[in-house]
């Protein structure tokens, strides 16, 4: 979230809130609101301390959720499709301005 947040302003625009919160949550998925979001428990202890960690991903994803779909307000639960496309290729954009050695050896999105 630290690397996404700037990042994600640069490429999106500026992050509309003063404070953006990522919660360590107890069931086995990801889930995002404005201004904040959850992973799971098991997302953290499964982490190896690297960029190639599906943690790494999953929290660059939940962080473009700030943009797509709570800035551009699309229907989460009738097109889901909208954001949830837009924050997997943000993912993509996070390792190739961050991390481009991840992508080369195939990381968790290439």
């Amino acid at each position: 979230m630290a690397k996404a947040l700037p990042l994600y302003s640069r490429l999106w625009g500026s992050y509309p809130h003063p404070m953006f919160t990522g919660v360590q949550a107890d069931f086995l998925d990801g889930m995002e609101y404005d201004g904040l979001y959850f992973l799971s428990t098991d997302y953290y202890n499964w982490h190896k301390d690297s960029q190639e960690d599906f943690l790494v991903a999953l929290a660059a994803h939940e962080t473009a959720h700030q943009w797509f779909s709570a800035l551009v307000g699309n229907d989460q639960a009738l097109q889901p499709w909208l954001d949830e496309a837009l924050c997997t290729y943000s993912e993509v954009l996070y390792y190739e301005n961050l991390y481009p050695q991840a992508l080369a050896g195939g990381g968790p999105t290439g």
